[in-house]
């Protein structure tokens, strides 16, 4: 099931500053493929932090530390992260 994308204009305040937060890393850090859609909402793995914000401050904040301490080149953790990720979509049914 997904969840729905959140217009910015439907957040609440702490969404608000979430989604402020993790926009400006997105556009530094994560901008390698496409993260918002025409109106703004925040798409990938960024949605469902936005749907419960004190959960998707955390994890935020982890990806944040993790990729400021990675120590792995980047394009070789980019192809972990592929690798990692189509496992589970041949495996994980949900």
């Amino acid at each position: 099931m997904r969840l729905p994308l959140i217009a910015p204009a439907d957040l609440t305040i702490e969404q608000k500053q979430l989604y402020d937060d993790m926009r400006k890393g997105i556009a530094s850090n994560f901008n390698a493929f496409k993260a918002e859609r025409a109106d703004g909402a925040l798409m990938g793995p960024w949605n469902p932090w936005l749907h419960e914000p004190v959960i998707g401050k955390a994890i935020w904040n982890l990806t944040l530390a993790m990729t400021a301490n990675a120590t792995l080149p980047d394009s070789v953790r980019q192809i972990a992260i592929l690798v990692v990720g189509g496992g589970c979509q041949a495996t994980c049914r949900l």
